[in-house]
């Protein structure tokens, strides 16, 4: 039984669609059309909408996409019982942030979470 919601199916069936915030939206057509694995999850105050399967680097980001101070990149760890528990990475809008937190943001992978063939974004260092 497919569990996905409608918004969903039709995101992963349009490789045009985006689900980010307008700022983001060329980052995420970037990494759809780079044959990366993003999907779509359903509406959370607290989570983003959209997940991407790859690791960033910066430096390339912000001179492919000429980003504005107001999108920044961020690794971090979301520490529970040890400093270094639920790492994460993701790529946000700060303009956004505070009017829509979920679209504002694209969770990407936290370099401890990477493995060797993880695919970097946009191009390898």
């Amino acid at each position: 039984m497919d569990r996905r919601t409608a918004e969903q199916i039709a995101y992963d069936e349009n490789p045009e669609a985006t689900a980010a915030c307008i700022h983001l939206e060329a980052i995420e057509r970037a990494i759809r059309a780079a044959g990366i694995v993003v999907r779509r999850s359903g509406k959370h105050e607290y989570w983003p909408v959209v997940t991407a399967d790859c690791r960033i680097h910066e430096t390339e980001l912000r001179r492919v996409f000429a980003l504005p101070e107001t999108i920044f990149y961020k690794e971090a760890y979301q520490p529970e019982r040890y400093e270094f528990d639920n790492p994460r990475a993701d790529i946000f809008c700060a303009e956004c942030l505070k009017a829509d937190r979920s679209r504002s943001d694209i969770m990407v992978l936290h370099p401890d979470e990477c493995k060797p063939n993880t695919r970097w974004f946009p191009s390898s260092p």
